[in-house]
């Protein structure tokens, strides 16, 4: 199994895991598995620091809220003030609380988490408006391809 480890830890530039989201089981084997691919890449001395940074993106928090998780991991503000700050219950589907496994191993190894979702302004404007009224700057932070995502 260290073997499968090893080369999760260095082969993707990106992993993505998923899982049922209310899944404490699911959450738990993620956060086993950024721990181990974080420690492995740590103790990779052939790689230089930016090949081995590791990052969780986390779908949950809109984007505006990435001040919020960066407070979190520095351990400015507890898991309950994250989940309150990032308005998790009112903008997320799923509870707050199987995905404490996850958060929990990324600050305990500084590991950065990532707010991917958009903002609520820009989701009502593609709603009302469509993905033209973006202008290129804002589609370029949301979408790295646009012409490719609106082809999918």
């Amino acid at each position: 199994i260290q073997d499968a480890f090893k080369l999760l830890a260095f082969q993707p530039n990106v992993l993505f895991l998923g899982s049922h989201r209310e899944s404490i089981i699911d959450h738990a084997l993620q956060a086993n598995l950024v721990r181990e691919i974080k420690l492995l890449r740590d103790g990779d001395s052939s790689t230089s620091g930016a090949q081995r940074m590791t990052a969780v993106g986390v779908e949950a928090v809109q984007m505006q809220y990435q001040p919020v998780l960066d407070a979190y991991i520095k351990g400015d503000i507890s898991d309950e003030e994250m989940e309150k700050q990032t308005k998790w219950r009112s903008t997320f589907a799923a509870p707050f609380e199987p995905y404490l496994p996850v958060f929990w191993i990324c600050r305990e190894l500084e590991i950065p988490l990532v707010a991917l979702a958009p903002n609520d302004s820009l989701l009502v404007q593609v709603k009302n408006f469509g993905l033209d009224s973006l202008n290129t700057a804002t589609k370029q932070q949301i979408m790295s391809d646009p012409l490719g995502f609106v082809s999918v």
